[in-house]
């Protein structure tokens, strides 16, 4: 089925008749049809065919070797997509198996003298982590946030170094995947009843209690100890200029070591030196003596934070 016009509308003649306007009224069917689909767009009603109670445009940054994006978990769907400029159409998981279609994707499309497919995108459902695991295998380390999530159960679902799918014992059950309880400040995974730490070729899956405070998900390097957060994205509501996001700061401090620079900073901040502006006058030093056009000399004092 093609893509209704306004000409196949104005023609149709139904609309026109059951709203009050001519044919030859191209303005009044436009300024009809964009208030129409506007509404569609906002219908509370429209429930499972819209977002998760609103809509809101987002931008993703993707390359030609890595031309995928995870979207956070607060996106319900992507409805329409806009690809430099131009709509492209999003298909469903499902798509790549249709019997007349192109096969699973994605594949070499650009062909000598044959010219190129149109750009699409293709739905790939839910995943457990924003990336895969880089150089497997890696142990996984995980953060709570917040005291009060201690001895909360995570189930960690994946494949060991080995590719073998991983299996434990929970009381009487066999089930998919390792039970670890929080700790502060980390807890490292490994198998139920031990405590050497369980290596990952891949994470399948993540089940967690409800917890108060986020929990952040790392890959160790078994051979040199070094961290990867697995987190790409942070909401945070919008501060003042040059003002960083706590969570960010966290996140700094739960993957890399001291010692934490901050550059514009707008204020100070514990174990961290700041550079900017607009902190706290006492951090202030004194860098030397220099003289005037008249040869007077003068203190000179420079903002280190």
């Amino acid at each position: 089925m093609q893509r209704l016009r306004v000409y196949d509308v104005r023609v149709d003649g139904r609309l026109g008749n059951a709203v009050g306007i001519c044919q030859s009224d191209v303005k009044g069917y436009c300024s009809f049809l964009n208030a129409s689909q506007r509404r569609l767009l906002y219908a509370k009603e429209a429930s499972e065919e819209s977002w998760w109670g609103t809509w809101a445009e987002i931008a993703f940054t993707v390359t030609r070797a890595v031309p995928f994006f995870t979207a956070p978990r607060e996106v319900a769907r992507l409805e329409l997509v806009d690809v430099c400029n131009r709509p492209v159409a999003v298909q469903n998981q499902f798509f790549e198996f249709l019997r007349f279609g192109n096969g699973h994707l994605p594949k070499f499309f650009c062909q000598q003298n044959r010219g190129c497919f149109h750009p699409q995108v293709l739905s790939r459902n839910n995943v457990p982590t924003f990336t895969d695991l880089t150089s497997p295998p890696q142990y996984i380390r995980i953060y709570p946030t917040d005291a009060a999530d201690v001895n909360k159960g995570v189930v960690m679902q994946g494949t060991d170094s080995n590719n073998n799918v991983i299996y434990s014992q929970l009381g009487l059950n066999r089930i998919t995947g390792t039970t670890v309880y929080l700790d502060q400040p980390f807890v490292t995974v490994a198998l139920s009843g031990s405590t050497a730490p369980l290596p990952f070729n891949s994470i399948t899956g993540i089940q967690k209690d409800a917890t108060v405070g986020v929990v952040r998900f790392t890959q160790v390097d078994p051979t040199t100890g070094k961290r990867k957060q697995g987190i790409t994205a942070i909401v945070s509501n919008k501060g003042q200029h040059s003002v960083k996001p706590e969570a960010m700061r966290q996140m700094i401090e739960v993957v890399s070591y001291p010692p934490y620079l901050e550059l514009f900073a707008r204020q100070t901040s514990e174990g961290w030196t700041t550079w900017g502006n607009e902190v706290a006058q006492a951090r202030r030093v004194s860098c030397g003596q220099k003289g005037d056009e008249n040869g007077n000399r003068r203190t000179v004092e420079r903002h280190l934070c």
